[in-house]
C-alpha cells in the first residue's frame, strides 16, 4: 500500500470551507507503476485453486534411488553435522503409494496457500484412498474444473473450504453430484533467485 504524505502547510488549505480547490496530486511514473504491480499481486491471490489434470502415474517407472543422510536437517539455528550416508530412497516409492490409481494435477491458484499448497504445485490424488472430513481433496461438481479445496462434510451437504482468508467456502446444495479424492502428496521444484515466492 502507498502512502502520500502532504507537508502541515498543505493541510490548512484542504480544510472544509477554505475556498481552495482540492490539491491534486500526481504520482510520479515509478510510483504509478508499483502501484499497478501491487493490485496485480493482489489479484493473483484471490485466484481460486484449481486443479489442472496432468495424467495418471507411470505403472512400472524405473526406480529413482538418492541417498538419504543419517543426519536430520535442523529448521533453527544450524549444528555442525555428521558426514555420512544412512540409506537410499525410491523418489518414485515415496510420492506414488499406489500407481494404478495415483493421478497429477496442477495447482493454479493462491486459496490453499495457508495449507502450503501454492501455484504451480503437483498435487498428487490417489482414487483408491477414501477422502474424509478435514482431508484436502480435489472435488469436482457440475462440470465444474477440478478444485483443490479441504473437505467438510455436514449432515445434509458437503462444503468445500479454501486455505485464504480471502476465499468464502463452497456450499454445495444437497443432491449436488460431486467426485471428491484425496490428495496424498505434493510436489514442488524450487526456483532459484526468489522466482517461487508470491511477490
Amino acid at each position: 500500500m502507498w502512502v502520500v504524505l502532504v507537508r502541515a502547510s498543505l493541510m490548512g488549505s484542504l480544510r472544509e470551507g477554505s475556498g481552495n480547490k482540492p490539491l491534486q496530486l500526481n504520482p510520479s511514473p515509478a510510483v504509478r507503476q508499483a502501484q499497478a504491480r501491487v493490485r496485480s499481486m493482489l489479484q493473483n491471490l484471490l485466484i481460486e485453486t484449481r486443479a489442472r489434470y496432468l495424467g495418471p502415474a507411470a505403472q512400472d517407472p524405473a526406480p529413482l534411488s538418492r541417498p538419504i543422510s543419517a543426519v536430520r536437517i535442523q529448521l533453527g539455528f544450524p549444528s555442525p553435522a555428521e558426514d555420512f550416508q544412512d540409506d537410499e530412497i525410491d523418489l518414485n516409492r515415496v510420492l506414488v503409494r499406489n500407481p494404478a490409481a495415483t493421478y497429477m494435477y496442477k495447482a493454479e491458484g493462491w486459496s490453499m496457500l495457508h495449507e502450503g499448497i501454492c501455484d504451480g504445485d503437483i498435487l498428487l490424488v490417489d482414487r483408491s484412498v477414501t477422502a474424509h472430513d478435514g482431508d484436502i481433496v480435489v472435488a469436482s461438481w457440475d462440470g465444474n474444473q477440478p478444485a483443490c479445496k479441504v473437505l467438510r462434510v455436514a449432515v445434509d451437504h458437503i462444503e468445500l473450504h479454501s486455505r485464504n482468508p480471502h476465499f468464502q467456502p463452497i456450499v454445495l446444495s444437497p443432491g449436488t453430484e460431486v467426485e471428491v479424492f484425496a490428495v496424498v502428496g505434493v510436489a514442488r521444484q524450487m526456483r532459484r533467485g526468489g522466482g517461487r515466492g508470491l511477490f
